[in-house]
Parts: structure tokens; sequence; C-alpha cells
């Protein structure tokens, strides 16, 4: 849960890799215009997942569910 909170709006998907300490699963992306919005899935021992959206490579959302 420390490092799910240390995800803040705004941070690039570099440093959520850094704090969660490896690559997330891409499940959804799309681009209008020059915009790119994607979804990025992290799943883990400690915790069933996390979502985090991504608006050109800057977060915009997350949640997660039975962090420990």
């Amino acid at each position: 849960m420390a490092k799910y909170d240390q995800i803040k709006d705004g941070m690039s998907y570099k440093e959520v890799t850094d704090i969660i300490g490896k690559e997330g699963s891409e499940q959804s992306s799309s681009k209008v215009g020059s915009t790119v919005i994607k979804t990025m899935k992290w799943q883990g021992d400690d915790y069933e997942f996390i979502f985090v959206n991504f608006t050109n490579d800057k977060v915009t959302f997350k949640s997660q569910a039975n962090l420990k």
C-alpha cells in the first residue's frame, strides 16, 4: 500500500515502474489527435492488481484491489 500511495497524478510511466519495481502490462490504449491514453496493469504477490491510466505518459487515474 505504501508504494501505491506514492503514485501521484502527473507522474510518468517510468516513475511509476520505479516505484512498483517492475513493468506493467498494457490493458488498453487509444489515440485521439495527439493525445495517447493507456491503461496499465500490475499484478503481484502483495496485491491482486493495480491499474494506472496515463494520458500522454502522465498518471491521470489509479485504482487497486486487495492491497496489503
